[in-house]
């Protein structure tokens, strides 16, 4: 497998926006009252993408 240096920087990229996304949920769960909907339905969105980015950074699409 070809080794891309510019699929890692993505890779970060797309990390650090979806960690903002969670943050962003957390302050608007804050806001709003309700935890249990927002950060559930945010962890099940988020920690598919991670686990695929760690599993396999490299690979193609």
């Amino acid at each position: 497998m070809l080794y891309r240096p510019w699929v890692d920087s993505a890779n970060r990229v797309f990390t650090g926006v979806l960690l903002v996304q969670l943050l962003i949920t957390f302050v608007i769960a804050f806001l709003t009252g309700d935890w249990f909907v927002p950060v559930v339905l945010s962890l099940l969105i988020v920690s598919l993408p991670l686990l695929l980015i760690r599993a396999s950074g490299q690979s193609k699409l």
